[in-house]
């Protein structure tokens, strides 16, 4: 386990709570198929982790979260990305905005 991921845990009470909205915790989960092809696709390198999935399953994964995502946000909310640890290099950029939480 890396060390972000003893912070993530040490720290996932305090995150969840700074991302309750109106008593509830808006967020997508992916299906645990589509996790495990993640997980599979993580390449970690010096430089940090990366997830090399073909184009097309990408394109498709990406659209269909930014479709769930747009549900939430047309609600009102700003919802988040719950996935396991190996998920966390697709949402780099996403965790800046607070999309993403691992």
């Amino acid at each position: 386990m890396f060390l972000r991921e003893y912070v993530r845990h040490a720290m996932a009470r305090h995150i969840t709570q700074q991302n309750v909205q109106n008593g509830a915790l808006p967020c997508v989960t992916l299906d645990p198929a589509i996790e495990n092809k993640i997980a599979g696709g993580v390449q970690r390198t010096e430089h940090g982790s990366y997830v090399s999935l073909d184009p097309d399953s990408m394109q498709k994964l990406l659209t269909a979260l930014q479709e769930e995502l747009g549900k939430l946000t047309d609600q009102g909310y700003q919802p988040i990305v719950l996935t396991e640890s190996d998920g966390a290099p697709l949402f780099p950029k996403s965790r800046q905005s607070g999309l993403y939480l691992g």
